[in-house]
């Protein structure tokens, strides 16, 4: 969670209102993201606001942005619907 925190408070956004998504295949579109996001109805609309390369796992951590106030009990905690580019990946 502190990485969540620290990126919020470096982009100026309400870390209520944000989620990390990690493991997304680097060639995955943001429009991809955002769709596929915003089918989970507890988090609104969602925008990419930014993403960084994690090298341990060869992927993306993407920090998304949720109108709605994030509720992890509300949310699934990986996203499993294959073949999508997104099937690997975790909400945090």
């Amino acid at each position: 969670m502190a990485q969540l925190q620290h990126w919020c408070k470096g982009e100026g956004i309400n870390p209520s209102h944000a989620i990390l998504v990690k493991g997304v295949p680097e060639n995955t579109e943001i429009d991809f993201i955002e769709e596929t996001l915003q089918t989970i109805k507890a988090l609104g609309r969602v925008k990419v606001r930014g993403s960084v390369f994690d090298p341990q796992c060869h992927s993306l951590t993407v920090l998304c942005e949720c109108r709605e106030e994030v509720n992890t009990k509300a949310i699934p905690l990986s996203l499993e619907s294959p073949p999508h580019p997104l099937e690997k990946s975790r909400l945090v």
